[in-house]
């Protein structure tokens, strides 16, 4: 599986809440490379908790506001949707049992390539989706450990934005909001320099 990234998580606690592979082999961008029998969560509680404090949504999804520090200033990981002609933050819906927080982390990889670590949620954005249906996308902030892009079905390219590009660029009023609204220092503050 030449090509394919590899894995070096920071700690057990994601290799456990998400059931990774994550011992240093390589694994594929498809859920292939998760051991999708393991659902192992912490805190499976908070899935449950919005599903039970917003029981009209029909469609959850979950996503990284992926971030970087260049020349001391922060730069956001956009992606671009070929299909959709748009420009968002990486996403993409939950699968059954799955948890949020590993929904973010397997959609991040799978449209990325890039492995990453979570840091803090944000707040659900709700919208309707091409169907009009309500859904509900929660993002956490995270940053990259590992991998690289590689052009894929989904997201045909990705590119670094600093925040006032990226508010400038992003598609969507809600994803606009979105980064409007992260508390700037404390994003930083999980970044390496």
């Amino acid at each position: 599986m030449s090509g394919s990234p590899m894995i070096n998580w920071h700690g057990p606690s994601m290799e456990m809440a998400c059931g990774r592979v994550a011992w240093g082999l390589p694994v594929s961008t498809h859920t292939s490379g998760y051991n999708t029998s393991l659902r192992l969560d912490p805190v499976p509680k908070v899935t449950d908790q919005f599903r039970a404090d917003y029981p009209h949504v029909v469609v959850w999804a979950a996503g990284g506001l992926i971030g970087r520090l260049a020349a001391a200033q922060i730069e956001i990981l956009l992606a671009h949707r070929a299909n959709y002609h748009d420009w968002t933050f990486p996403k993409g819906k939950l699968d059954e049992g799955e948890t949020l927080r590993c929904c973010a982390l397997r959609e991040v990889q799978e449209e990325t390539g890039m492995a990453c670590t979570s840091h803090y949620r944000l707040a659900p954005v709700f919208y309707r989706d091409a169907r009009d249906r309500v859904k509900a996308v929660v993002y956490w902030t995270m940053t990259v450990d590992a991998g690289a892009y590689v052009p894929n079905d989904e997201v045909d390219a990705i590119g670094w934005f600093d925040l006032n590009s990226a508010d400038a660029v992003l598609t969507y009023a809600h994803d606009r909001a979105l980064l409007q609204g992260v508390d700037v220092e404390r994003f930083r503050s999980t970044m390496q320099p």
